[in-house]
């Protein structure tokens, strides 16, 4: 049976078109959703489910997809887009969704073919000029650009922006269409839709059609792309980022690549009792069970659970399957890429030692711990030298021995080789030709007389087989015509003995770029700031591997002298122009450019409070960690009261000299608070910010202090079932003189899992019955004097 639930309601709409959810499937290991265990002495199933994938949106990555409208073009609740270059009134969305970091139930959509969560911009312009290419803080920020470009929509045709939600909790998508918009000028039309999804928060850009823009069109550039709310960060399709150009019928998925979310897996037997807490888990049934898996992902507060089961038949009329052991095993083989491990065909060289039924299920495990538990998949691969590894053989009825196998592995000679990689310099557009037999005895570790066959290829899995139709020769003829090309190509290193290494010459063609426009923050606001000039360097220039120094006049630049380090930027000469000299050194010949940088003085933002002192008193430490979580996030309307749109972000550690602040607080709304605290906020619009500081007082009330409560029974009968009082745990658990209150002082609750036991929800009875020998419960102990808990582990 499935079942999908989400643990918080949302408001839906009617099923329009078929939408696909991430449901899981409980299984053995051989893809079974049903299984019959039968062995005499007792006997184990392996039993595992799929885990689908979700990740934080702090990062993304941009892709093709294939080209499926999710709805009609013209389908949906109209937005009577009639008003040229205007952002809409805030719209709600059905579902929060995650954007670079942060939950959202709220956009605003502009005429202009984007959307943005930064919902301040609601009934203002929308600029129809794209200023920049993504990331760029000219561009409008906190936005999904899918396309933006210069539209008109008008009441004398049938164009007009749509939006519609589709599908069902938690697997909607929420729609904005664009349909038939002229490019501002011209004649000519395009169509195209938005698409939000729920859980996955993946965004899809999927346009119909995108004509070039006529001779007359105010403003050619068009963008597809996401950005972030500080302009910083920001991804967008080749050739699709601030450029002109023309399409239709492609797709663009954006798709969250941040850490990967794990989720909470429970299995559980028919009693509800606790039986694993991984994929795969070792099933050992006494009797027929039913085994329910239940995946819990968290996203931010919003909780998703995925549930399935599998029945499993017992009964006693197998027995364990007949093997060959101990076995021994010799071989010599290729140590390839130099690595110590070789992939390895169990199955086909050592299985038919142990035994040739070919009913019988084998895998081998680097120990007979594991092999007696047999989790997972096993080991694939093989190492130099003489060991033991350890076969698991299992019959279709689940029964199961464990033979020996006594391996002795000789690796042949090796070849030891690097990576690396080669910088040149050029100028955008000329051609560059490269011998790769220059650079390839570079990599060598091992002699090169060693060598006998050295081929090229542009691809990794080309260079292993080898594929020799696609090698390529030495002598490689760049031609791209940008500030930065970067091409792979991989050697493949063969010895006399047919041993082989693969690795890759990574070869960067560079024309040194600098960002040329900066503005300079006036912190004191006093109309005046000494830059030093070298904290410009990540800003002009970026990660690019150059040396800046900087000069009055592009005349010192050229010639490398009288270079200065700072600069006196004042309201009277700003902005003003220094000159950046950006010195590379490359395989070619080293190199350089000069840029002028122009420097705007821009004043900080003012602040409401500068300085918040927070007098908690005394609280609980809850569980006796020394830690409770604070929300920082609070303070924000006290430190700024007014209606400009600043971020917020927190810190540890502030250096008012040179305004660097160090120790970012990843989770201000959940802030671990140990000891009395100073934090640091940055305030900032863009580039420029300002700082106030939270002062964080309190102590830490008696704490409740526990250890584990063991209760062992006999199981009077033989009969696999016993009742048990947890409350006999009480005393044990409770070590008086470690604690300021008496145990009748105390509220005991019991719980299944921690997660209910800190919220102190879903209380189970202090009577449970069991018939598995270890079931563990989850005890808490909260003080009827201050209210403060801690909680432990009940076996």
């Amino acid at each position: 049976m499935k079942q999908l639930l989400l643990l918080i309601s949302f408001i839906t709409t009617q099923l329009l078109y078929s939408q696909s959810c991430p449901n899981i499937t409980a299984t053995d290991i051989s893809g079974n959703t049903s299984v019959h265990l039968s062995c005499a002495t007792g006997g184990c199933v392996e039993l595992t489910t799929n885990v689908p994938k979700s990740y934080l949106t702090t990062s993304y990555q941009v892709a093709s997809s294939t080209y499926a409208p999710v709805i009609p073009f013209d389908q949906g609740t109209p937005l009577n887009a009639k008003t040229d270059d205007t952002f809409s009134d805030i719209i709600p969305l059905p579902f929060n969704f995650y954007f670079y970091g942060s939950k959202y139930n709220k956009i605003v959509i502009s005429t202009n073919g984007f959307l943005t969560f930064d919902t301040l911009q609601a009934g203002l312009a929308s600029n129809p000029n794209i200023l920049g290419s993504n990331p760029n803080s000219s561009l409008p920020q906190n936005s999904i650009f899918g396309i933006m470009q210069d539209l008109i929509f008008s009441d004398t045709d049938d164009s007009e922006i749509y939006y519609e939600v589709i599908g069902s909790s938690p697997c909607r998508k929420f729609v904005i269409n664009f349909y038939k918009a002229k490019l501002a000028g011209c004649a000519e039309t395009s169509s195209f839709q938005i698409v939000l999804s729920e859980f996955s928060n993946e965004i899809d850009v999927i346009v119909e059609n995108k004509p070039f823009p006529c001779t007359t069109a105010r403003f050619k550039e068009s963008l597809i792309g996401i950005m972030n709310a500080s302009g910083t960060e920001g991804v967008s399709p080749l050739g699709r980022n601030a450029e002109i150009w023309q399409s239709g019928n492609e797709s663009w998925k954006f798709s969250p690549n941040g850490n990967q979310i794990q989720p909470s897996i429970f299995w559980r037997n028919s009693a509800n009792q606790l039986v694993g807490s991984t994929a795969t888990i070792n099933a050992c049934p006494s009797k027929s069970d039913v085994y329910t898996v239940t995946l819990n992902y968290t996203l931010c507060n919003t909780n998703y659970k995925f549930t399935d089961s599998i029945d499993v038949t017992y009964d006693q009329s197998g027995s364990a399957p007949v093997i060959n052991t101990p076995v021994n095993f010799s071989y010599t083989v290729c140590d390839n890429n130099a690595d110590n491990t070789e992939t390895f065909d169990w199955s086909t060289l050592v299985k038919p030692l142990i035994t040739t039924d070919p009913t019988m299920n084998v895998k081998f495990y680097q120990s007979l711990a594991a092999a007696e538990a047999g989790a997972g998949s096993g080991i694939t691969d093989i190492h130099e030298g003489s060991y033991v590894v350890y076969a698991r053989v299992t019959n279709p009825k689940g029964c199961y021995s464990v033979g020996i196998v006594n391996m002795n592995i000789t690796f042949l000679d090796k070849i030891e080789a690097i990576d690396i990689k080669k910088i040149l310099c050029f100028d955008g557009t000329e051609d560059v030709t490269i011998d790769l037999s220059t650079i390839y005895p570079e990599m060598l570790t091992t002699t090169i007389s060693e060598i006998s066959n050295v081929t090229f290829y542009t691809n990794l899995a080309d260079a292993t087989v080898p594929n020799i139709g696609t090698s390529i020769p030495a002598i490689q003829t760049i031609i791209d015509d940008v500030n930065l090309v970067t091409y792979v190509y991989y050697v493949r290193f063969e010895n006399a003995a047919g041993c082989y290494t693969v690795k890759k010459i990574t070869i960067e063609l560079r024309n040194p770029q600098a960002v040329q426009d900066q503005d300079i923050c006036d912190f004191e606001n006093d109309g005046e700031e000494t830059v030093l000039l070298s904290s410009l360097n990540n800003r002009i220039a970026g990660s690019q591997p150059v040396t800046l120094s900087y000069f009055q006049n592009a005349s010192d630049a050229n010639n490398n002298t009288n270079a200065i380090t700072t600069f006196q930027l004042t309201n009277t000469n700003s902005p003003a122009v220094v000159y950046a000299r950006l010195d590379m050194k490359a395989f070619n010949g080293d190199c350089y450019r000069v840029y002028p940088i122009t420097l705007k003085l821009i004043p900080s933002p003012f602040l409401t409070k500068e300085s918040i002192t927070v007098n908690l008193g005394d609280i609980c430490d809850n569980n006796n960690d020394d830690v409770e979580t604070y929300d920082l996030t609070q303070h924000e309307k006290d430190i700024y009261a007014g209606t400009e749109s600043f971020s917020f972000s927190y810190y540890l550690s502030y250096n008012a000299s040179n305004n660097t602040l160090g120790n970012m607080i990843s989770n201000p709304a959940g802030f671990s608070i140990s000891k009395n605290t100073d934090v640091y906020v940055k305030v900032a619009r863009g580039a420029c910010f300002a700082i106030a500081k939270i002062t964080i007082n309190f102590d830490f009330l008696p704490t409740v202090t526990l250890k584990p409560g063991i209760i062992s029974k006999c199981d009077k009968g033989y009969d696999y079932g016993e009742t048990y009082d947890l409350n006999d745990a009480k005393s044990e658990m409770f070590p008086a003189s470690q604690n300021s209150d008496l145990l009748a002082d105390m509220d005991v609750t019991f719980y299944e899992n921690q997660e209910n036991a800190n919220l102190g929800t879903s209380t189970i009875s202090n009577f449970q019955t069991t018939n598995y020998n270890t079931v563990t419960f989850w005890a808490r102990f909260q003080s009827k004097n201050t209210h403060c808990y801690s909680l432990h582990l009940l076996f």
